[in-house]
């Protein structure tokens, strides 16, 4: 693992963390793709962060030597003294991807008529997020979970590069978004169709990256 550059990126957690954000994501050189770190830190009163968990079991990346300086570093933070997250503990989950990926800005073509990511099932690798079913057709992408669906049009731009549209959605706190775009650029696509992407998207203040895995 590139040891200074995950202690740079550890500074950014901090300093997103006084704003009440969180840095979700870390480039290191040991991830499988995309993997994930559930994390549970308690904040006293005084504001700061004084126990920090990992949860093993919601999560997919295992390099205690990473893990424990994601702690180490979590425990050195302090919030506004006015935070609504004092006195509690609180859950966030953490993207660890491949070092690889960090700058990797792919040329896209024209999509082939037989493009395997055109049509499909698809699971996300995130566990928590892993039983939501996702049925994908040319133009349509359907989510589905235990008691909500979602429906996207799909718009392919290239064989790299496609934009979600909120269609219809269940979850109330989604319809706002109707209309709207996320932009999704795939930056690696596996011999059985699962892929890596990085999305972004106007109407929220961030870049995500993740993996969707192809069932059938």
């Amino acid at each position: 693992m590139n040891k200074p550059k995950f202690i740079f990126l550890i500074f950014l957690l901090i300093a997103n963390f006084s704003q009440s954000q969180i840095q979700k994501d870390f480039f290191v050189d040991d991830a499988n793709g995309v993997d994930f770190l559930r994390v549970k830190f308690c904040v006293n009163d005084e504001a700061k962060i004084f126990d920090v968990e990992s949860i093993a079991n919601e999560s997919t990346y295992e390099n205690k030597y990473v893990i424990n300086q994601i702690k180490e570093y979590l425990l050195g933070i302090e919030f506004y003294e006015n935070s609504k997250l004092k006195n509690d503990c609180h859950y966030t989950t953490l993207r660890l991807i491949n070092s690889k990926y960090e700058n990797i800005d792919k040329k896209g073509k024209d999509i082939p008529k037989d493009f395997s990511l055109l049509k499909g099932e698809y699971r996300y690798k995130n566990p928590f997020y892993n039983q939501t079913k996702i049925i994908r057709k040319k133009k349509i992408q359907r989510e589905k979970a235990k008691d909500e669906k979602q429906i996207y049009f799909i718009e392919w731009i290239s064989d790299s590069e496609y934009n979600l549209i909120y269609k219809r959605m269940t979850d109330r706190s989604l319809r706002k978004y109707i209309g709207k775009v996320i932009n999704v650029k795939i930056l690696d696509i596996f011999p059985d169709g699962s892929y890596i992407y990085k999305s972004t998207a106007e109407h929220f203040d961030w870049v995500t990256y993740g993996m969707m895995l192809k069932i059938k």
